[in-house]
C-alpha cells in the first residue's frame, strides 16, 4: 500500500473476493446501485435504530437529521473524492454498526448510530459523484437498479424484529460499496448534480418510512412488502425523470411540480385507506421529480439551505406529532413543507421575472 500511495491516480489492488463482488455490482449499474442501496439503508436503519434507542420520536430522528445535513453539506467539499477519506468512511461505518450491536450502555450505542449516519452519508455522497457523471438515461436500467436496491434493503432491514439476525449483511453491503467506490476512476467534482436532490418533501417522505411502514403492517401487510411498496413508489417517480427532462413542456413548467406536491399532501392528509394513501405518495413523488425536471444548472446556495432547513424542521415536527396523530402526522408535515417550499419557489420565480 505504501508503494501504491505514490501513484494517486491508480487504485490499490483489492482481494479476489472483493473484486468478484464489485464486478457483480458493476454489472447492474455499479456505483448507482451501491449509492441507492446506501441511501435506502440509511433512511431505514437510522430511523429504526433511532426509535429503538430513544423513548422520544423527535430524539429518535436525530440520526436522520445528521444524515440529512451531511447529505447536503458534504458534496461540495474537495476531499470527498480522496481515497483515504473513502477508507475512513468505511471504518467509521463499520465501527458504528459494531457499537450499535454491542452490549455497551445506550450512550455508546447512540454514538455508534451517529457514526453510522456520518459514514453512510459520506459514502453515498462520494458514490453520487461517480454515478451522477455517467447516470443512465435508460429508464428500464434505472428501474432495475432501484428494484435491486429495494430488494436488498427490504430483505435486510425492513423487519426490525429480524435486525439482530441480519445486521451483519450491512457490513457486507458497506464493504461492497467501498470496493465499488475505490474501483471507480477519479472524476471532476460536480456538486450541482447532488444539490438538485435536496428536496424537503422527500426528506419527510423518507424520514417517515418507519411510521408509515408500521401503519401498513397494522393494515395487514408484511414489513418487507410495506417497505418495498413505499420505496418502489418513489423509485417509479425517479424513473420518470428522464422523460420529464426530455419533454420541453415539462422542463419549462417544472415549477408546476410544486402544485402537484401540495395537492398530493392534501390527499394524503385526507386519506384513511391504504390504497388512496399510497396513490397520494406516488403523486407527491412525481411532483418532486417534476420540480427537478428544469435545466441542469447549479442551484443557488439560498435554495439549498432553505430546502435543508425545511426538511429538518418538518422531520422533527412529524416525529413530535406521530405519537398523537399517527399517519396524519405525515400528512400535516408534508402539507406544511410542500406549501412553504411552493410559496418560496413562486416568490423567487416572480422576482426573476421582474
Amino acid at each position: 500500500m505504501v508503494q501504491i500511495s505514490t501513484l494517486p491516480t491508480q487504485m490499490p489492488p483489492p482481494s479476489a473476493g472483493a473484486l468478484a463482488f464489485a464486478a457483480a455490482w458493476n454489472g447492474v449499474a455499479g456505483a448507482s446501485l451501491a449509492q441507492l442501496t446506501l441511501i435506502y439503508v440509511g433512511w431505514t436503519v437510522l430511523a429504526h435504530m433511532g426509535m429503538h434507542l430513544s423513548l422520544l420520536w423527535w430524539s429518535g430522528m436525530s440520526a436522520l437529521v445528521l444524515w440529512w445535513v451531511l447529505r447536503v453539506w458534504q458534496p461540495e467539499r474537495a476531499w470527498q473524492h480522496h481515497r483515504a477519506w473513502h477508507a475512513a468512511l468505511w471504518m467509521l461505518s463499520v465501527g458504528g454498526v459494531c457499537l450499535m450491536q454491542s452490549p455497551l450502555p445506550a450512550s455508546w450505542r447512540w454514538l455508534g448510530l451517529l457514526a453510522l449516519a456520518a459514514g453512510l452519508a459520506g459514502t453515498s455522497n462520494a458514490l453520487g459523484r461517480q454515478s451522477s457523471s455517467r447516470a443512465t438515461a435508460n429508464p428500464w436500467v434505472l428501474l432495475r437498479t432501484h428494484a435491486l436496491a429495494i430488494a436488498l434493503v427490504a430483505f435486510m432491514a425492513a423487519d426490525f424484529v429480524l435486525w439482530s439476525e441480519r445486521w451483519a449483511l450491512l457490513l457486507l453491503v458497506l464493504s461492497a460499496a467501498t470496493v465499488v467506490l475505490l474501483s471507480q476512476p477519479r472524476t471532476a467534482p460536480s456538486p450541482s448534480a447532488v444539490w438538485r436532490n435536496v428536496d424537503p418533501n422527500m426528506a419527510v417522505m423518507m424520514g417517515s418510512l418507519t411510521l408509515m411502514s408500521q401503519w401498513c403492517v397494522s393494515q395487514g401487510l408484511s414489513a418487507p412488502v410495506a417497505m418495498g411498496l413505499h420505496l418502489g413508489i418513489m423509485a417509479v417517480a425517479e424513473v420518470f425523470k428522464p422523460f420529464l427532462h426530455r419533454s420541453v413542456w415539462a422542463s419549462t413548467h417544472a415549477h408546476w411540480g410544486h402544485g402537484l406536491s401540495v395537492l398530493a399532501a392534501v390527499a394524503m392528509l385526507l386519506s384513511t385507506q391504504l390504497t388512496p394513501m399510497l396513490l397520494a405518495m406516488g403523486l407527491l413523488a412525481l411532483g418532486c421529480a417534476w420540480v427537478q425536471a428544469g435545466p441542469l444548472v447549479q442551484q443557488p446556495r439560498t435554495r439549498l439551505w432553505i430546502g435543508t432547513a425545511l426538511g429538518l424542521i418538518s422531520l422533527l415536527l412529524t416525529a413530535q406529532w406521530a405519537p398523537t396523530l399517527g399517519p396524519a402526522a405525515i400528512g400535516w408535515g408534508l402539507l406544511g413543507v410542500s406549501s412553504t417550499w411552493a410559496l418560496w419557489a413562486l416568490g423567487n420565480l416572480n422576482r426573476r421575472s421582474t
